[in-house]
Formats: C-alpha cells, structure tokens, sequence
C-alpha cells in the first residue's frame, strides 16, 4: 500500500529480490536488510529512490531491533535460517517487539498441510521449515508461508551439460512445478 514502509531481509536472492521490487512497484517505501549492504541485489544496479539499504542480520536477533525501528516497517519479507536453534524464535520475537505486524515466510513444499502435521517430522527440509513456520505462528506476527517446489533457475546446474548436449537428470520420473523465483517474489 502507498507510504508503507516494509523490510525485506536477504535482498540479494533470486526471491527476496522480487519481493523488493514488487514491494516498491507497489508503492511501498522498501528497507533492504542485508549482512552486507554493499552486496548487489539482482534487479536492481544502484539503490534507487523508495529503496534504503540497512545492516540486519536474521541470524542475529539483536541486529534486527534497530533496523526495524529505523525503516519503520510493519512488514517484512523473511526466509528460514537452517542453523537457528530455536528455529527462529528469537528473531520473530525480536521483529515483532520492533514493531512487525505481519511476516512474508518464505518456506517450502516440503511442508504437507498444517506445519504441526507429524508427516512434516520425517523429511530434513521439512522438519526445519515447519518448525520455522510454527515459530513464527507462536510469535503472535500475522504471517503468509510461500512454499514453492522447484526453482526453474535450478536448470542453470546443468548448464554445462546442456551445452554438451547431454544432461544427466537426478530424478528423472518426477515432476517439478519449475516455478521462476521472480514468480514466488510477487507473492
């Protein structure tokens, strides 16, 4: 909505990056969180007007306090971080006692129905991105988890093959959704 701030953490992904740019096609005033605010986001060649780029670090929930209060956001764009103990608690806690409101997860497919579903227990990715989703929930913030499949950028792996004319699938009988990042951003 117009003259709505919103912070976008990991900017410099394929997904986070759309999500930057759909914010601000949007009308949005958008905060780019990044461990290193020098780093190129895809998309976008300088910092443009409606753009801010501000040190934060999910990893990191104390970094996370005073980028929110500075951009003012009441949302924000976030991912899993696979090597969060609490599976994130800790910066939801920190994001929503700054003054988020609502929470864009970007999750995965792997997660079956309900987080909470005991299928989601068996398989590694889904494990962690459920217990992201359900920490998340737990925090009190008003959340959307995105869980898209197969990224159509994936393809690039076998660019090398491809250009022998000869690519080697892993698996070859199952079907992909072969969704572009830029796609899941929009969302």
């Amino acid at each position: 909505s117009p003259n709505k701030n919103v912070i976008i953490f990991g900017p410099t992904g394929a997904v986070g990056s759309a999500a930057a740019i759909e914010a601000h096609r949007r009308g949005a005033n958008v905060w780019l969180a990044m461990r290193n605010i020098s780093k190129p986001i895809p998309g976008l060649d300088s910092t443009p007007p409606g753009y801010t780029r501000i040190h934060a670090d999910l990893s990191k929930p104390d970094t996370l306090s005073d980028a929110v209060k500075q951009s003012g956001a009441t949302t924000a764009f976030v991912y899993v971080m696979f090597q969060s103990e609490d599976h994130m608690a800790s910066s939801f806690a920190a994001l929503k006692a700054a003054g988020i409101t609502y929470a864009v997860l970007l999750s995965s497919y792997k997660v079956r129905g309900a987080a909470s579903n005991k299928a989601n227990e068996t398989d590694f990715i889904a494990r962690v991105h459920a217990q992201t989703e359900l920490a998340l929930a737990a925090s009190g913030i008003t959340y959307t988890s995105v869980r898209p499949a197969y990224f159509n950028t994936n393809v690039l792996w076998n660019a090398d093959e491809i250009k022998r004319g000869e690519v080697g699938l892993l698996y070859p009988d199952v079907k992909f959704d072969f969704i572009a990042p830029a796609d899941v951003g929009l969302v």
